[in-house]
């Protein structure tokens, strides 16, 4: 499959133009998880509303719709990759993009783009790591289940499991293209962010049943 992908974007650039910076994948990324933000709130603030069944999935759900916002923001650099205004001089020069946001700020003893490797060890363990506990472990499902814990979706591990084990890893793979590409990251940043949605609309229809019964 890495192969594959390789090869797939050397031979046609027009596909590969999809996954690069500020591109359709890239806005996708910012709306999917913006849409799954906004819906993880409505469903948190329905609950605060209701106080029966009450318990913490309320604060879930809170913490997981200020989280997909807070994503959002920083994928579109909190509008700057829309409206162009310019970075802020304290951030500038710290910044590996010079852009207005945080997840690209360089910090002392980790490499440039620590971001990608961070994203990629929270979406194994989502698509790997949560799976295997829960099927082989009562005792974790069973804590998870008291806590209310959402879980993702089984296709929402699965598409994770494929963004971590499946897409490439290394960008020097796609050296020859020179900046602004960064295909392996972003086409992972896109197929995630479609995870999300989907845990969202998941949540949503669990929801609307509960209240609905």
């Amino acid at each position: 499959m890495r192969f594959a992908s390789v090869n797939l974007y050397q031979r046609d650039e027009s596909l590969f133009r999809l996954a690069y910076e500020s591109s359709i994948c890239q806005i996708a990324t910012v709306v999917f998880y913006g849409v799954a933000g906004v819906a993880a709130l409505v469903l948190s603030a329905r609950l605060f509303r209701h106080p029966s069944p009450g318990g913490p999935r309320r604060w879930w759900l809170l913490a997981f719709g200020l989280g997909c916002l807070l994503v959002a923001g920083e994928e579109a650099s909190w509008g700057q990759t829309y409206l162009g205004y310019s970075t802020p001089d304290f951030i500038a020069p710290h910044n590996v993009q010079s852009e207005f946001n945080l997840h690209n700020l360089e910090i002392p003893g980790l490499k440039a783009y620590w971001v990608n490797d961070a994203h990629w060890v929270l979406t194994a363990a989502i698509g790997t790591v949560v799976p295997l506990l829960l099927v082989a472990s009562r005792k974790v499902a069973r804590v998870t289940w008291a806590l209310q814990v959402p879980v993702p979706p089984w296709l929402t591990m699965a598409a994770c499991f494929f963004a971590a084990m499946l897409l490439p890893t290394d960008a020097d793979l796609f050296r020859q293209w020179g900046p602004p590409y960064n295909v392996p990251s972003e086409l992972r940043e896109f197929t995630v962010a479609a995870a999300v949605l989907l845990w969202a609309w998941a949540m949503h229809r669990e929801q609307s049943a509960h209240f609905s019964a």
